[in-house]
């Protein structure tokens, strides 16, 4: 009854006007949320608050784009997708912003230009959105449309950590045992290769196993370092393969199967 009650009251609202009301309402189409799931609908309401002059609802637009991209409700159309994403972007669309910067770098369906993927990245990141922080210091570690700043790149990783993002965390290792705009900690690496592993992150576990053979940040344990090559292996990690078939060569048995 609950949920009858708000959606009469919505659809009330929307239809007298009330841009943030239509923008909800097309939501609720697009989710399927309430109501059954209409992408057509969808983008009525939609492009209803996007064309409020008063009060545009940029995030209406952002969702145009996202329909328009991926056909929802509508033939692709990356042109009209873009030029959604655009004028969400320009007003503050943090997820737009990343969605722009992602089209720019990859080129998919318009020139790649990486300076203009930064900026768009950096946007967005400078909001919070973690896979854009995450991006954004991929581009300060690799020089891709900004001049390479490692300190830069080591700070916008250590931001995605605060949210326990894998790929973050394992980039954190990474700074910590080659030195990468923070100086070299052994432990560290180890503590930040660990808690990526912990939540599945292949690579992770793979660098993880390489510090228990090695010793490098925790005491030497070559049962451990099987374990996380074994289990990185299982996922088709190729080194961690080729580790394990070279100890099977010529340390037999050495290792212990992940069961």
């Amino acid at each position: 009854m609950a949920g009858n009650s708000y959606m009469k009251q919505l659809i009330k609202d929307a239809t007298l006007g009330i841009s943030k009301s239509q923008f909800e309402l097309g939501l609720c189409f697009y989710r399927g949320e309430h109501v059954k799931q209409d992408y057509t609908r969808a983008i009525y309401w939609f492009k209803k608050a996007a064309s409020d002059e008063e009060n545009t609802n940029y995030d209406a637009i952002y969702y145009l784009g996202v329909c328009f991209k991926n056909g929802f409700g509508c033939e692709k159309n990356h042109k009209e997708a873009i030029k959604y994403f655009k004028e969400a972007a320009k007003n503050g669309n943090k997820y737009a912003q990343y969605n722009m910067g992602t089209l720019l770098y990859l080129g998919e369906q318009i020139k790649i230009d990486y300076q203009e993927a930064f900026k768009y990245f950096k946007e967005a990141a400078e909001q919070g959105l973690l896979e854009a922080m995450y991006n954004t210091a991929v581009c300060y570690a690799d020089g891709t449309g900004v001049k390479k700043d490692y300190d830069e790149a080591f700070k916008w990783y250590l931001e995605t950590c605060k949210q326990k993002y894998p790929m973050g965390q394992f980039s954190v290792g990474r700074c910590f045992e080659y030195g990468l705009g923070t100086p070299e900690f052994d432990e560290m690496a180890f503590f930040w290769y660990q808690r990526s592993a912990l939540q599945g992150y292949v690579e992770a576990m793979f660098s993880l196993a390489s510090c228990y053979e090695r010793g490098y940040g925790v005491e030497q344990d070559e049962n451990k370092a099987g374990y996380w090559y074994n289990k990185a292996a299982k996922l088709g990690h190729k080194s961690s393969i080729e580790m394990i078939q070279n100890y099977k060569k010529y340390r037999i048995n050495k290792f212990k199967k992940v069961k």
